[in-house]
């Protein structure tokens, strides 16, 4: 960034038309980067107007106060501080619409008619300005519906000139503007961000609902095999010498417990909800987790499961297995939920060039030429108790991992779902 933003920024006085010119295409392109932006606004104006130091706060709602996100300069030391969002510097920023000067300030604060509330309040101010090593405040403030009233978004807060000059009427209004432009981008990425929130918040209740179907089953599975250790723990101080009993126990429960583990990990990863993480990924082992979960389902109707995967059975990539565990879970509980009358789900895993290549067909009713364009559109669903998310969030995720998914149909014959993952 320095070296980008070097070669617009020679010695001696600079022409701020020209630095409006050069990155007001920058400062509005709509961005999810708040990390970024708030280095690059930083960095923009502690070079052009050399300052001892500047810094961005940048408003938190969720913990209501601005937090210094970014910082040049004296103002680098200062990054991960905050200011309460109820400080009288604040209220007065959106008060007057207008910037805070440390001087002017002080001049108020001289006045021999000032009440005492005023003086609280201004007092108040240059205890802030002081913590921001600051002599001038920017407000960035969204005047959009979105927010239903005027919202201070951000605070762009300036230390002195390394020349000592005093800020001239042509700096606050090149100031004026940067702020104004900025507020664009800042605001975009607060909608961002807020709409992610919203998306995660469905695909909890996507992934509670699909969990709510499975309970019984995953009950059930795990019934079994507690069931059976429950049964040997209470033969084993009678019968524990029987050679026949001894065997039996040794051959049987490694497997059972086998089972639970793949039950129990598989529901794990699939309940998970944290950023992604790439990371070294067998897809088998995943794919049977997600079986082991769903095997309550697969006895049910009947279906057989046909496996085909490489010698040995791996098929790394890179990829988050809490992730992806949703993506297969989502697809193989859909194929099982449409072969009502029972068939065969054959899963084929290999290797394609550089890819791994997962396919996922089975034999049920399969989707209407129509639908098929539009299954993985958000909110679409042909089941009267479907959210429409999980093939467009399983779409998202795999996206997320660089790969592709496809689809191919036939009414009465079958569907398979195709996943490319780069190895």
């Amino acid at each position: 960034m320095r070296n980008f933003f070097g070669r617009f920024f020679p010695k001696g006085k600079y022409d701020y038309q020209r630095i409006l010119r050069k990155y007001s295409e920058v400062l509005v392109k709509p961005t999810t980067n708040l990390e970024y932006l708030s280095k690059m606004f930083s960095y923009l104006l502690w070079k052009s107007m050399r300052l001892y130091g500047v810094c961005l706060l940048i408003l938190n709602s969720d913990k209501k106060s601005f937090i210094i996100r970014s910082g040049e300069g004296v103002g680098e030391s200062m990054i991960g501080q905050s200011i309460s969002d109820d400080s009288p510097l604040f209220n007065e920023l959106l008060a007057t619409r207008k910037e805070i000067d440390r001087d002017e300030i002080k001049k108020r604060l001289a006045s021999p008619n000032l009440s005492k509330e005023e003086k609280v309040k201004l007092d108040r101010i240059l205890e802030d300005l002081a913590f921001l090593k600051s002599v001038i405040l920017i407000p960035c403030i969204s005047e959009s519906d979105y927010f239903k009233k005027p919202t201070l978004l951000s605070v762009i807060c300036l230390g002195k000139k390394l020349s000592l000059e005093s800020y001239s009427e042509e700096d606050i209004n090149f100031l004026r503007t940067i702020a104004n432009q900025s507020a664009i981008s800042i605001e975009y990425t607060f909608i961002f961000e807020e709409l992610r929130k919203q998306q995660e918040q469905i695909l909890r209740s996507e992934k509670l609902a699909a969990l709510g179907t499975l309970v019984s089953g995953i009950a059930h599975e795990l019934k079994n095999p507690l069931t059976y250790i429950s049964t040997v723990s209470q033969a084993m101080g009678s019968k524990w010498d029987d050679k026949g009993f001894k065997e039996g126990v040794m051959s049987i429960m490694p497997a059972e417990i086998e089972r639970m583990r793949l039950i129990l990990e598989g529901l794990s990863d699939y309940s998970r909800s944290k950023d992604i993480k790439l990371e070294n990924t067998d897809i088998i082992v995943i794919i049977e987790k997600v079986l082991a979960v769903l095997s309550y389902e697969i006895k049910k109707h009947s279906i057989v499961v046909e496996r085909s995967f490489p010698d040995p059975s791996q098929l790394i990539v890179k990829g988050d297995k809490n992730r992806l565990s949703q993506v297969f879970l989502n697809i193989i509980a859909n194929s099982l939920q449409s072969m009502e009358t029972g068939g065969i789900l054959r899963i084929l895993a290999g290797i394609e060039g550089n890819s791994a290549s997962i396919s996922i067909a089975d034999q049920g009713k399969g989707i209407p030429e129509e639908n098929l364009s539009r299954i993985f559109e958000p909110f679409f669903s042909t089941k009267e108790s479907g959210v429409g998310l999980g093939l467009n969030l399983s779409k998202q995720i795999i996206d997320q991992h660089h790969g592709k998914i496809n689809v191919e149909s036939s009414l009465g014959k079958g569907t398979t779902f195709k996943i490319i993952l780069p190895m």
